[in-house]
């Protein structure tokens, strides 16, 4: 979930339906709507804030910026 914490929603919505070109992630716009993907970006943060409150190791902790 690594990759999902740091994409911006806009980022999220363009690689869903489209995949990743030579990656593990196909393409989904021909199975889902649009409100289908911001439901699962939706999740997708939802589920990585609740993992990240538990202390799941898998899930890094929110990336602070320093100045």
């Amino acid at each position: 979930m690594d990759g999902v914490m740091y994409s911006s929603d806009s980022s999220l919505f363009a690689t869903i339906p489209a995949g990743i070109p030579n990656g593990q992630m196909g393409a989904f716009a021909a199975s889902m709507t649009a409100d289908d993907i911001w439901k699962v970006i939706a999740f997708l943060r939802a589920e990585t804030m609740r993992r990240q409150a538990a202390g799941d190791p898998a899930v890094a902790p929110p990336r602070t910026t320093t100045q």
